[in-house]
């Protein structure tokens, strides 16, 4: 069951390539408020595989506390990927390119992400059509005249 309000670091959605329906992050975790924001990865031994946490809105990112590295997927407001930074090791900072609205973070290596790639949020479980009003902007609607 997703908590109130949409999310706060907890699972229930995946990442899909848009046009392919390829799934890239089968458990996506969620940090679109203040707190889960500004906690993030840090202290946790290892993210675990197929998960990425994404960080909404976000542009930029450190890895203070970390205790691994990890990827970096720059999203713009269409979910399009902006930027890929990969083995971004801890103790760093990092600026998402112009235009980030969003990042993933995935442990390093775990995903294969091209500039240009189009992503979409699913809702798994209970609801499937249920989905946070943070990662509507991963779901445009249809395409307006």
């Amino acid at each position: 069951m997703k908590p109130k309000g949409g999310s706060s670091m907890r699972g229930g959605w995946r990442l899909v390539i848009r046009n392919s329906g390829e799934v890239v992050v089968p458990d996506l975790i969620l940090a679109d408020h203040f707190w889960p924001r500004f906690v993030g990865l840090q202290f946790r031994r290892r993210l675990p595989p197929g998960s990425g946490l994404l960080l909404v809105p976000c542009n930029s990112v450190h890895t203070c506390f970390l205790r691994f590295p990890i990827d970096l997927i720059c999203l713009d407001r269409q979910g399009r990927v902006v930027e890929v930074r990969p083995h971004l090791r801890p103790w760093r900072a990092a600026v998402g390119a112009a235009g980030t609205h969003a990042i993933l973070e995935t442990a390093a290596g775990a995903g294969h992400f091209a500039v240009g790639q189009l992503l979409s949020a699913q809702a798994v479980g209970d609801d499937p059509a249920a989905l946070p009003r943070s990662l509507q902007f991963l779901n445009p609607g249809p395409a307006r005249p």
